[in-house]
């Protein structure tokens, strides 16, 4: 009976939220069944998906592709973030669009030491669900935040002592162009500030990616698609001057031999550029 009264109620707050949440929540939990090669698992992720009461095979029975290529990206993630805490053991962590993300869950069962203090920021009705779906903990904020209003990250509670990871995963290629860039001219500015290191980790998506989202199997039957396209790490530097890039993998081109051979041709034909691309930069300090 407490099991379905919480459904209904995640239920109902899962309702304003954008179901492209779901599909990397349901790759997640989803992996070591689709992909036991990969050496992935997410137990967080399995909870949600149980309290949720969905389907998690509802985006990915027919698109195992990107189900793949999700939990890539997020073995991408958990890598920097590793390095990160152990070049700067007490750091914090802010998770821009945090969404249904379970970073600190599964990264707290393979960091040794003590985990960083780490604050998810979205829109109020994400941080609703994310409060109801995982329990809560000292060293864990969740806080709304509408990033798109100018300067609204001097609103997160920096900790000036501390080394900062910005991470922005998932979340740049679903903006509007001059909001994208928006958003990380207004990150370079306020960190540029910050008296300790600062390094943001995050994916895009390139401008031919963008454009076939619109037909892409799981993303189209959200109804939403990618609206910025980048070509790599060099055009994000250009927004902002600040920005340092430390790493800029292809991410595609690990994705078997079809994800090669894509790769392989697109950046023969422009020049270098990548499919998609997972980055890491270091803010440089004013």
């Amino acid at each position: 009976m407490a099991r379905e009264s919480k459904g209904k109620e995640t239920g109902h707050l899962l309702a304003a939220v954008e179901e492209t949440s779901l599909i990397p929540l349901y790759a997640r939990a989803l992996a070591p069944r689709l992909f036991p090669e990969m050496g992935f698992s997410d137990d967080a992720a399995e909870d949600i998906v149980s309290l949720l009461g969905h389907d998690p095979w509802r985006f990915i029975r027919t698109d195992r592709a990107t189900a793949r290529g999700i939990v890539m990206r997020e073995q991408w993630f958990d890598r920097e973030c590793l390095d990160f805490f152990n070049r700067h053991p007490h750091a914090q962590v802010l998770n821009l669009g945090a969404g249904l993300n379970t970073n600190f869950q599964r990264l707290s069962d393979r960091y040794n030491g003590v985990m960083p203090d780490w604050v998810n920021v979205d829109l109020p009705p994400v941080i609703a669900l994310r409060d109801k779906l995982l329990p809560a903990r000292d060293d864990v904020t969740n806080m709304s935040l509408d990033l798109s209003r100018h300067g609204s990250l001097r609103q997160l509670p920096l900790h000036r002592s501390s080394p900062v990871l910005i991470l922005l995963e998932g979340v740049i290629m679903y903006l509007q162009p001059s909001k994208g860039a928006a958003l990380i001219r207004d990150i370079a500015d306020t960190f540029s500030t910050h008296p300790q290191n600062v390094e943001i980790l995050l994916d895009y998506a390139s401008p031919y990616l963008a454009m076939m989202s619109r037909w892409h199997p799981s993303i189209s039957e959200t109804g939403a698609r990618f609206r910025w396209g980048v070509n790599g790490a060099h055009e994000i530097m250009r927004i902002a001057q600040q920005l340092s890039c430390r790493k800029d993998d292809d991410l595609m081109q690990q994705c078997g031999l079809a994800g090669w051979g894509v790769s392989s041709m697109y950046q023969m034909m422009t020049l270098g550029s990548k499919v998609y691309g997972c980055s890491a930069f270091r803010v440089v300090r004013d």
